[in-house]
């Protein structure tokens, strides 16, 4: 080690510039970027056309993670959060006579006060189908907030809701 020799300017100022743009970009993929109000207004559109009260289900909630320290939860986990569908997910009548089956993948925010917000469908069956789900993800009770170093924050969270025969 001390006959080694120094190492260069050039190498060094290469660390410099190398560190803070990983670090810029480390930042970039933590967060995810606040609702535009088109978004929002999508979104109202949309819940206000399946039969849902969108004021309450849709507001501002800053800003969203998608990674956290600890991720939101179902009060009771994940078994408790499989009998509550199991228990309140009514088949539409429509899409039992079509046969219509399979997963519905639903994304949605959990705020830093457990409630849910912006629920939106990212891969439907029928419109009926994507209709109940929504309505079981809003009527849902409040979860445990996601946290990042033991503080809360808004979390974007994804959860399929399967539809079976």
């Amino acid at each position: 080690m001390l006959q080694k020799s120094k190492s260069g300017r050039w190498r060094l100022v290469s660390y410099g510039v190398v560190f803070p743009l990983a670090v810029l970009l480390l930042m970039c993929t933590q967060k995810e970027a606040e609702p535009t109000q088109a978004a929002a207004d999508k979104a109202t559109e949309k819940a206000v056309a399946q039969g849902l009260s969108a004021l309450s289900r849709i507001g501002p909630v800053g800003e969203v993670y998608t990674v956290v320290d600890d991720l939101p939860g179902f009060p009771g986990g994940w078994e408790a959060l499989g009998e509550y569908l199991s228990d309140h997910l009514n088949y539409p009548e429509k899409a039992v006579k079509d046969g219509v089956q399979g997963k519905v993948f639903v994304t949605f925010i959990v705020a830093t006060d457990g409630s849910l917000h912006d629920a939106q469908i990212l891969e439907g069956l029928s419109p009926e189908v994507n209709a109940e789900a929504l309505r079981v993800v809003y009527d849902m009770p409040h979860w445990t907030p996601g946290r990042i170093q033991g503080k809360p924050v808004n979390v974007k969270f994804r959860m399929p809701i399967r539809f079976q025969l």
